[in-house]
């Protein structure tokens, strides 16, 4: 074998060799499944959650000091604001009774989100049990107490200021500090609340108990696949009462359409049957979601008409 022919047979076999080396080239932009992307936007969905959440609050203020206030002028305001906001689309963020009901909603379907997404951990929701109440009176204690001062010490009023309680009106001179303090537990359960704006509590407190009974009924297995059926029994139990006790609705009754409305879409969301939407084309989500806004318009700025009064209230809490 001359030179030549040796150096050509030891390039052949180095050729050989690369050809059997196997190089493995991860793949980095490997596309995620649509579970993986539904748990990586878990957070941001519920930082939404906030955001709608803020949105209501602003609403509720705004309800508050706009129809609410007293000031000098507040006939000719009445008459000249009402008779052109009541049918604009802009009521909407005047509709305090609109934003409630969004707030319900809301508690509904975050509470026991976390319980659907894992039923059959009944710790969660003891855990939500235990931790609600304290959610809820620590913030109102603090709100409750800090108006008990200003009213009652009035450090910017020069005047017996009187204050609605329940269905009558107090004077907040008449009311001491010992009753504020059993009133920011009392007003969860058999007190009406001192600083009124706080009714709501009692409502949150109460049907966050049922919620989560709830949550635990449709989860076991003999209910599990009737609870469907469940939920729209109870989301249309309203208007069922309200035919047979000729609209003479209880409070009770009356909030419990939108905890149900919550509970119910929370458990579309936690089992993936709203998972469609991300198949979806891009144009028709677009299209859902003006229609559902302009809906949410519609429907949240629609006058509330007091029967006691020729003026129709303009969603007052």
């Amino acid at each position: 074998m001359t030179d030549k022919e040796q150096l050509t047979h030891i390039q052949n076999n180095n050729l050989h060799q690369i050809s059997n080396i196997s190089i493995e080239i991860p793949i980095i932009n490997e596309s995620p499944t649509t579970e993986t992307i539904i748990k990586q936007n878990t957070h941001s969905k519920l930082l939404y959650l906030d955001g709608l959440r803020g949105i209501l609050c602003l609403i509720v203020v705004f309800s508050h000091s706009i129809l609410m206030g007293k000031t000098t002028h507040e006939e000719n305001f009445s008459i000249f604001f009402r008779s052109w906001i009541q049918h604009s689309p802009l009521r909407l963020f005047l509709a305090g009774e609109f934003a409630v009901a969004g707030f319900f909603v809301l508690s509904g379907c975050v509470l026991v989100r976390r319980y659907f997404e894992h039923s059959n951990n009944i710790h969660i929701l003891i855990g939500g049990l235990i931790r609600r109440f304290p959610r809820l009176f620590v913030p109102s204690t603090i709100a409750l107490l800090c108006y008990f001062s200003i009213f009652h010490f009035r450090p910017f009023y020069g005047y017996n200021e009187c204050h609605e309680i329940g269905e009558g009106t107090v004077n907040i001179e008449e009311i001491n500090l010992g009753y504020a303090l059993l009133n920011t537990f009392g007003q969860y359960f058999w007190m009406p609340a001192l600083y009124t704006i706080q009714w709501t509590m009692q409502i949150e407190f109460i049907f966050s108990i049922l919620i989560y009974f709830i949550a635990f009924l449709v989860t076991r297995s003999f209910i599990y696949r009737y609870r469907i059926i469940i939920y729209i029994l109870l989301i249309f139990i309203l208007p069922i009462v309200w035919l047979v006790s000729h609209e003479n609705i209880p409070r009770p009754v009356q909030y419990l359409q939108p905890f149900v409305f919550g509970i119910f879409l929370s458990d579309l969301d936690a089992n993936g049957l709203l998972n469609f939407c991300h198949t979806m084309k891009r144009y028709w989500l677009i299209l859902i979601k003006i229609i559902l806004i302009l809906l949410t318009i519609y429907f949240g700025s629609y006058p509330v008409f007091n029967p006691s009064t020729t003026n129709p209230i303009l969603g007052m809490t």
